[in-house]
């Protein structure tokens, strides 16, 4: 499903290739739905340039290394996943993991039938199901469109027509929650099947010593959080940031000092973006807060840079995809699972702004959207049952500049989101 980006300096023996989904047009069609110029799909919390091809590259140098096999176990664990929204579609659970050198690694949480749980989907979720496939052109729900279904509810939830459905708080809402996290989750089979079969190239390669280490920095991305390896990686980044822009402090993104130039590049290019920057159609969120970061002040490096780091260079994972953004800085703040914690996150917030945040609808701290907050209020506010202190966001996919009060209801993916949900701020 994604293009891998990874270290300048390292050498890339696997070799991907753009492709493209189109969606068919339709007289009730959002227009922005696919008339963006990037013709390959993207999603926001991976880059589809890839599609379904392993997207884990086998690199030559790296931070992280194992001259080992690494095994692959069965586990059947059950997981920490939202079940207020996940319930009836089937049994969820760390099914495998793997162990390099003697330390087992969970890989991400799936459906223990995914099959089964896709027929469940489309008889939970139909009336929201039809809904989408209606006003977006889409065929039956399936294994190959299901990206563009996601796609679908990051369109709708910025829809007018939805606005009834969110100020209902019915039937309707909760399927369309709950076919949200069912999409994320399914994913994660995806995700772990490159996994698996990177390890497998890995190792025929390491017993047939073409090569002497097995590097790890790629596939660190398609891990949980929670994993030792995903914790090391973490917890060997360095940050720059406090609770004031511009000081010190752990957890906090690197660099970014100059809030000024960050709000004014975020405001000038929300709702048109930057044309020197590649666009990616319907997923471009993490790929914006990146060059708004890099406005800020933020350097960049091997592992988090756009394609004008050097000439002929391609943006990095950390660059355009929302998990990897997210792994790579770490938030410095996440609230917990209810909707009481929507008011200590907005609070978080820097009035003058500065703040990247981020979602994770499935509560596995896998994050899959990112804006930049370029100012917050002092004054609450309140919409779709959450109480917060108003801020104002900039992100691409859906692509606007607004207050998360505004009327329209073009933020209420940030404030209609169900319990379960976790909100997490980078810088």
């Amino acid at each position: 499903m994604k293009l891998i980006h990874q270290k300048l300096i390292c050498s890339i023996l696997a070799l991907s290739f753009f492709v493209s989904v189109p969606l068919a047009a339709s007289a009730n069609q959002d227009p922005n739905f696919n008339d963006k110029k990037d013709s390959a799909v993207h999603d926001s919390s991976m880059n589809d340039e890839n599609e379904d091809q392993n997207s884990i590259a086998l690199l030559k140098e790296g931070k992280y290394c194992t001259t080992q096999p690494i095994q692959v176990i069965e586990a059947h664990k059950k997981a920490d996943a939202n079940y207020n929204l996940l319930s009836g579609f089937g049994d969820i659970l760390y099914q495998k993991s793997i162990v390099i050198d003697g330390v087992e690694n969970s890989l991400l949480f799936t459906f223990e039938n995914p099959n089964e749980s896709l027929k469940l989907a489309k008889t939970k979720c139909d009336t929201i199901l039809k809904i989408l496939a209606k006003k977006y052109s889409l065929d039956e729900l399936n294994n190959d469109n299901r990206k563009e279904y996601r796609t679908a509810i990051d369109y709708y939830m910025s829809d007018p027509d939805s606005n009834k459905m969110y100020d209902e708080q019915g039937s309707l809402l909760k399927q369309f929650q709950s076919l949200e996290a069912f999409l994320d989750t399914y994913e994660n089979s995806i995700l772990n099947n490159e996994v698996i079969d990177f390890v497998s190239l890995a190792n025929t390669k390491l017993r047939n010593h073409t090569i002497s280490k097995i590097v790890l920095d790629d596939m660190i991305g398609h891990l949980p959080d929670t994993d030792s390896l995903v914790k090391k990686k973490q917890n060997s980044l360095t940050s720059t940031r406090t609770n004031e822009p511009g000081k010190i402090s752990p957890n906090q993104i690197s660099g970014l000092t100059n809030i000024t130039a960050a709000n004014e590049y975020a405001l000038q290019y929300a709702e048109s973006p930057n044309s020197e920057y590649i666009y990616y159609n319907r997923g471009d969120c993490t790929n914006f807060v990146s060059q708004i970061c890099k406005e800020g002040g933020v350097p960049q490096d091997g592992y988090w840079h756009s394609n004008y780091f050097y000439t002929g260079a391609i943006p990095t994972k950390a660059w355009t995809v929302a998990s990897e953004f997210a792994k790579y800085w770490k938030p410095r703040w996440y609230t917990g699972l209810t909707k009481e914690h929507f008011l200590d996150f907005s609070k978080q917030l820097y009035t003058k702004g500065g703040s990247v945040i981020g979602m994770d609808t499935s509560g596995n701290k896998v994050y899959h959207h990112l804006a930049y907050v370029t100012q917050r209020a002092n004054n609450q506010k309140t919409r779709y049952g959450r109480t917060f202190y108003d801020f104002f966001i900039t992100q691409h996919s859906d692509d606007y500049a607004c207050w998360a009060s505004d009327n329209s209801g073009r933020a209420k993916g940030w404030l209609s989101q169900p319990d379960g949900t976790i909100y997490a701020i980078f810088s």
